[in-house]
Order: C-alpha cells, then sequence, then structure tokens
C-alpha cells in the first residue's frame, strides 16, 4: 500500500515564524491520523510505503499549505526532493 500524504511528516524542518509553528502543530496532528492508519494496515500484514514531505518541502511549502502562489516552487522542490523521499520511504520496509 502506499500512501501519499501530504499533511504529514516525520521528518520537519527548522521553524522560522509563530505561523509555521501553528502550521506544525497542525500537521502534527494529521501525522498522528497518518501513523494510526500506518499501524492499523502494519497490523492487518500489509507493506506500507508512507511518502510525505520532508524538510525542504516543508520549507517550499510554507505555513499555508493551500498557498496557490507556492505551487511552482513546491514543484521546483519536489523535482529535486523526491528521490531521496522515496529512497528513504523503501528504505522503511
Amino acid at each position: 500500500v502506499i500512501i501519499l500524504a501530504p499533511f504529514a511528516s516525520t521528518r520537519t524542518d527548522r521553524l522560522r515564524s509563530p505561523l509555521e509553528r501553528i502550521e506544525r502543530a497542525v500537521r502534527r496532528q494529521m501525522t498522528r491520523i497518518v501513523d494510526a492508519e500506518v499501524r492499523s494496515l502494519l497490523q492487518a500484514g500489509l507493506r506500507v510505503i508512507r511518502l510525505e514531505p520532508g524538510p525542504e518541502d516543508l520549507h517550499a511549502i510554507g505555513y499555508n499549505m493551500l498557498d496557490p502562489g507556492r505551487r511552482e516552487r513546491v514543484f521546483r522542490t519536489a523535482q529535486h526532493t523526491a528521490a531521496e523521499t522515496i529512497r528513504l520511504a523503501l528504505g522503511a520496509l
């Protein structure tokens, strides 16, 4: 099972602003939800590949996860970080 979880993140970045702290609190809650879903899948005997943003991606996304003005920056960053994200996810199997 592949889980694409753009609102979760187990690898975080250095916070730069109070708004990012608020966003990270929301993201931590979403991460807990994904963690629970992953545990259920693993207990059911399924292999899970979890893909979520890493530190560079989080910096590109910023505090507003739905800001369309950052779309190109987020895409360019993901082009750079995707290989490492996938490598880490596959290594966790």
